[in-house]
């Protein structure tokens, strides 16, 4: 049997699909002040928020481990704990453990957090999604390697991801604006026609469109720049990516 051959056959007899699951959902509630702070980071997974009845922060975490055995599997999620700590205006949830996703093992955290709606969000995703809708505090979100998606958003808003889609559906500008960049993916971003605001958009490789909008567009506007008023002007829509298409559209 020729080399080749025998490393094509020893290739087909090494599995390394992790076959064997392990789960434990991890329940918290916090309380918090009217101007706090919950802070999220994932390292694998998603972060689901949506504002909440009351005045607590309610969290489920599922920790979903993979590996070749059910022991493993087990083994795998008691290596890696949740690491939390409370005070009355700042909650830090850390799942951002290294060194788990490799070979037969994986490892990840899916959140689902109820929340109030005025509190600060910090999150933070390495590979995953993340999910907010109906905020009307100042939301912070990051994604290395993933999407970002936030819809009814109506407080100051910090979006980034460095490989991943930017989707952004606003209620309306605040007076410190919001922020979005990519480094490699689209921005996709709805505003209210009536809304008064400024936009400025910067691309490096890409298209900037906007449209469905009472936008004043500045004379000096170039393909990778473009600056335009909306009804007049007011808090600034700052949009930046370096490979990807920018769209911004009315609603």
């Amino acid at each position: 049997m020729t080399v080749a051959a025998l490393l094509a056959s020893a290739a087909c007899e090494v599995d390394f699909v992790p076959r064997a699951e392990a789960r434990e959902e991890w329940k918290k509630t916090y309380s918090i002040t009217a101007g706090g702070e919950l802070g999220i980071e994932n390292m694998h997974g998603k972060i689901v928020v949506r504002p909440g009845a009351g005045s607590n922060v309610e969290i489920i975490a599922t920790r979903i481990a993979r590996a070749g055995t059910d022991e493993a599997a087990k083994k795998l999620l008691a290596e890696a704990p949740m690491q939390e700590s409370a005070t009355e205006s700042a909650i830090r949830i850390s799942s951002n453990k290294t060194g788990l996703n490799w070979g037969r093992q994986q490892y990840r955290v899916d959140y689902e957090v109820r929340a109030p709606a005025g509190i600060t969000l910090n999150l933070s995703v390495s590979s995953g999604e993340i999910d907010v809708a109906g905020w009307q505090g100042r939301v912070k979100m990051n994604a290395t390697n993933g999407t970002v998606d936030g819809s009814g958003l109506a407080g100051e808003v910090e979006a980034s991801a460095t490989n991943g889609k930017i989707t952004l559906r606003l209620a309306q500008l605040t007076e410190r604006g919001v922020k979005v960049e990519t480094t490699n993916g689209e921005i996709s971003i709805e505003v209210p026609k009536d809304v008064k605001g400024r936009i400025v958009a910067r691309v490096t490789n890409g298209e900037i469109s906007v449209d469905g909008l009472n936008a004043e567009p500045s004379p000096a506007n170039t393909r990778r720049r473009y600056e335009a008023a909306l009804n007049g002007g007011g808090p600034t829509l700052s949009i930046e990516t370096t490979n990807g298409a920018i769209s911004v559209r009315g609603s």
